[in-house]
C-alpha cells in the first residue's frame, strides 16, 4: 500500500473511532432563530489496493473519475421557516470531481420558486495511446431556472441552461485508395462546442381550462468548422477534410391549451412554429485531392418548421376510455432554392447535396380504446397510421400499425401484461448515387418497405408476503423483404426475471438475469444500377452480411442485519458479458466481460451518527485486437484500440451524520 493511501486510511480510521466515544445530538432539526435545518452528510476517504494504470483505467474512468483522496460523498440540506412559506434546499453530490452536481433551490410555495444547478460530466474515448494520456470529452452545464405565480391561476417562468464541450472523441474517415485496411483512417476530432437553450412562458389554469404560451431560444455554436486529416497511407499522396457540425440557431413560438368537457372527456391540442437558421457553405466530406484553395460551397440552412397536434381522451361509461390523436409536422427549407442555383443541375449528386437538410411533411393519426371487461381483465387496441412526403428524391412512405394489449389479475398473487404490434410500411425503396461511377453512396433504410411485429410480456407472482418474482420476454422483428441492398433484417429478443427474498426478517437477498440477442442482416452490393452493372461498397466484402450481438447480465444482492438498529452488512454484485460476431474476416469477434463486486459494513453509533466502510472490486476483459493500437502509421492518428483489460480493488470509509 502507499503511503499516501496508508495516511488516509489511518485519518479515516481515527476519525470513525474517535466519533464513536462521541455523544451525538439525538435526531431531529436545529433552530436557528426563525429557521429549522436538517440533513443530511456522508463524507469520508478513497484509496486503492490496486489502481488500473494510466493506459488501463479507460473504460474504469468512462464516465467518472475516482481521485485518491478525502471525498464528500452526498450533502443534502433543507433550511425552512416554521409554517413552511419559505424552504431552501442544497444538494451535492461528489464535488471536486468529474461528476459533480450542484443544485440549489429557494421556494415559497404558491409564489415563487427559483432553482440553480451545475452538472459535469466526461467521455473517456481511449487511453492507448503511449503518446496521448486520454482522448475525453468533458461537459459543463449551468442552469437557471424561475417561476412566479402572478394569481393563484397564472404563472410565469423561465428556463435557460448552458452546456460547454470541450476535448477530443476518435473518428473514423473514408480514405483514399492506397492501403488504408478497410477504406478508412482514424482521426481525432476535436471538440469545442457550446449550447444555450432558453424557454420562457406564461402558463394559465383552472378547472375547466389550461393555456400556455412558450418562447424556445437553441443556439449551437462550434469553435471547429473543418478537419484537415493527412492521408496516411500516402499513396497516392491526397489529403481529406471534411466539415464539422456548423454553428446554428432556432426560435420557437409554442402554444398548448387543454379544456374539460362533460363525460369524462379532455381535449389537449399544441401549436409550435419555429426558425432555423445555419450559417455553413459545405455540405460533404470531400475525398482524396483536395487543396486548401479548392472551393466547396452553397448556401446555409434558412428553414421553417410547423408543428400541430390535437388530442382527445373521453370515458362515457366506466369500463370503456376511448382516445384519439393527430399530429402534423412541416419542415420547409427555403434554402433548398439557392442550393439548386450555387450548384447547377450535375444530376444524381444535387440529390445527394439535398439529402443533407430536405422539406418533408409527416402526419399522424391514430385512436384506440381500453375497455375493462371484468375487474382481473382488461383489453386495448390502437390504430396508427403515418404519412411522410419527403421531396428531392428522398422516398415517400406511408405505415399502418395496429396494438393490442392485455392486463390480467390472474389472482391475488399474479399479474399479466401483454402487448403485440404489427406494423406495414409502403416504402420507396430509393437511393442515390454518385455521378460519376454510379456507385451507391446512401442506402436510406428508412424509405424501404417494412414490416415490423413486436410482443412483450410482464409477469409479476407474490406468493409470499416475503418473496417476490418478476419476469419479462421482448421480441422484435424488422424485415425489409424488397430491398435490393441495405438492411434486410434487424431481430432484437430478450428475457430475463428478478427475484427477491427474505427468509428471515434480519436477512433479504435479490437475484436477476437478463438476456439480449440482437441481429441484423445486410446487402453490401447493389444489383439494380442503371445498366444492369453491380457495384461493391467499399468496406464491405458482400454480398451478405450478418452481425450477431449477445449480452448476458447477472446480478446479486444480499443485506444482512447483524445487530438489530446497529450493524448492518450489505453486498452486491454483477456479472455481463457480451459477444459481437460480425460474420466478417476483416473483422474479428469482440468479446467483452464485466464483473463488479461491492461489500460496505455499516455501523450506526446514534440515530444520527453512522459510519461505513467498503470494499470495491472491478474486473474488466476485451478482446486483444480491440485493446491493440496500430503502429505502422503515425502514431497521433492511431486509436482503433480503446480499452483494455483491468482490475481495481478500492477501500471507502464513510461517516453518515444525519440532522
Amino acid at each position: 500500500m502507499k503511503r499516501s493511501n496508508r495516511k488516509l486510511f489511518r485519518i479515516s480510521l481515527l476519525v470513525v473511532l474517535l466519533l464513536s466515544f462521541l455523544k451525538a445530538p439525538a435526531l431531529g432539526e436545529i433552530q436557528l432563530g426563525n429557521y429549522f435545518l436538517n440533513g443530511d452528510l456522508e463524507f469520508g476517504g478513497r484509496f486503492f489496493a490496486d489502481r488500473p494504470s494510466r493506459i488501463h483505467r479507460g473504460y474504469f474512468e468512462l464516465y467518472r473519475d475516482y481521485p485518491e483522496m478525502a471525498v464528500l460523498e452526498r450533502l443534502d440540506l433543507l433550511l425552512r421557516n416554521k409554517d413552511m412559506s419559505q424552504i431552501f434546499e442544497v444538494m451535492v453530490t461528489e464535488p471536486g470531481e468529474n461528476d459533480a452536481n450542484v443544485l440549489f433551490s429557494a421556494k415559497m410555495p404558491g409564489l415563487f420558486k427559483f432553482e440553480f444547478e451545475y452538472d459535469k460530466l466526461q467521455h473517456l474515448y481511449s487511453t492507448v495511446s503511449p503518446i496521448r494520456d486520454e482522448v475525453i470529452v468533458q461537459w459543463e452545464s449551468f442552469r437557471v431556472a424561475a417561476s412566479v405565480s402572478v394569481t393563484p391561476n397564472l404563472e410565469l417562468y423561465a428556463d435557460y441552461k448552458y452546456t460547454t464541450k470541450f476535448g477530443d472523441r476518435p473518428i473514423d474517415v473514408q480514405a483514399p485508395t492506397g492501403g488504408i485496411p478497410l477504406g478508412y483512417q482514424p482521426a481525432l476530432e476535436p471538440i469545442g462546442e457550446t449550447d444555450h437553450n432558453l424557454t420562457a412562458g406564461a402558463e394559465w389554469a383552472d378547472k375547466m381550462f389550461q393555456f400556455r404560451v412558450e418562447y424556445g431560444l437553441s443556439k449551437y455554436d462550434n469553435d471547429y468548422e473543418t478537419l484537415f486529416i493527412p492521408n496516411l497511407a500516402n499513396n497516392p499522396p491526397l489529403d481529406n477534410r471534411i466539415w464539422l457540425a456548423p454553428s446554428n440557431i432556432a426560435h420557437y413560438a409554442n402554444a398548448a391549451g387543454g379544456v374539460n368537457l362533460p363525460y369524462r372527456t379532455r381535449i389537449n391540442a399544441a401549436f409550435s412554429y419555429g426558425w432555423l437558421f445555419q450559417d455553413d457553405t459545405s455540405f460533404f466530406p470531400v475525398i482524396g485531392g483536395f487543396t486548401q484553395t479548392t472551393p466547396i460551397g452553397g448556401p446555409g440552412l434558412d428553414a421553417n418548421s410547423i408543428l400541430g397536434q390535437i388530442t382527445a381522451t373521453s370515458r362515457p361509461i366506466d369500463p370503456l376510455t376511448l382516445k384519439f390523436s393527430y399530429r402534423a409536422y412541416h419542415y420547409d427549407d427555403t434554402g433548398n432554392i439557392a442550393l439548386v442555383t450555387a450548384t447547377g443541375d450535375i444530376g444524381d449528386r444535387l440529390d445527394y447535396l439535398h439529402s443533407h437538410h430536405y422539406p418533408f411533411t409527416r402526419q399522424t393519426v391514430s385512436f384506440g380504446g381500453d375497455y375493462r371487461v371484468a375487474k382481473p381483465l382488461s383489453l386495448n387496441v390502437e390504430y396508427r397510421n403515418e404519412q411522410v412526403d419527403r421531396d428531392f428524391s428522398n422516398g415517400d412512405t406511408s405505415e399502418n400499425s395496429i396494438k393490442f394489449g392485455a392486463k390480467a389479475l390472474a389472482c391475488d398473487y399474479a399479474n399479466f401484461l401483454m402487448t403485440y404490434t404489427h406494423a406495414a410500411r409502403d416504402g420507396a425503396n430509393g437511393f442515390v448515387e454518385s455521378d460519376d461511377t454510379q456507385q451507391v453512396i446512401i442506402a436510406k433504410f428508412y424509405q424501404g418497405d417494412r414490416v415490423r411485429d413486436k410482443v412483450d410480456f410482464v409477469a409479476e407472482f407474490l406468493p409470499m408476503d416475503n418473496l417476490t418474482f418478476s419476469g419479462n420476454v421482448g421480441i422484435s422483428s424488422d424485415s425489409y423483404k424488397n430491398s435490393a441492398f441495405g438492411l434486410l433484417d434487424d431481430d432484437v429478443w430478450s428475457f430475463g426475471f428478478d427475484a427477491s427474498w427474505s427468509p428471515i426478517k434480519q436477512v433479504s437477498l435479490t437475484a436477476g438475469y437478463v438476456y439480449e440477442h440482437y441481429k441484423t442482416r445486410a446487402v453490401g452490393t447493389s444489383t439494380s444500377l442503371p445498366g444492369g452493372t453491380t457495384t461493391q461498397i467499399d468496406i464491405d466484402p458482400g454480398p451478405d452480411l450478418k452481425t450477431i450481438d449477445t449480452f448476458h447480465t447477472f446480478s446479486i444482492g444480499s443485506e444482512l442485519i447483524i445487530i438489530p438498529e446497529k450493524l448492518t452488512l450489505s453486498t452486491r454484485g454483477s456479472y455481463s458479458f457480451a459477444n459481437s460476431n460480425y460474420h466478417n474476416f476483416r473483422l474479428p469477434d469482440l468479446d467483452t466481460a464485466l464483473a463488479h463486486m461491492d461489500a460496505f459494513l455499516k455501523y450506526r453509533f446514534t440515530k444520527s451518527l453512522a459510519a461505513k466502510i467498503g470494499y470495491i472490486f472491478e474486473e474488466f476483459d476485451i478482446s486483444p485486437p480491440y485493446a491493440t493500437i496500430y503502429t505502422t502509421r503515425p502514431i497521433e492518428y492511431d486509436i482503433e484500440g480503446y480499452y483494455k483489460d483491468y482490475s481495481a480493488h478500492m477501500f471507502m470509509a464513510m461517516i453518515q451524520y444525519t440532522f
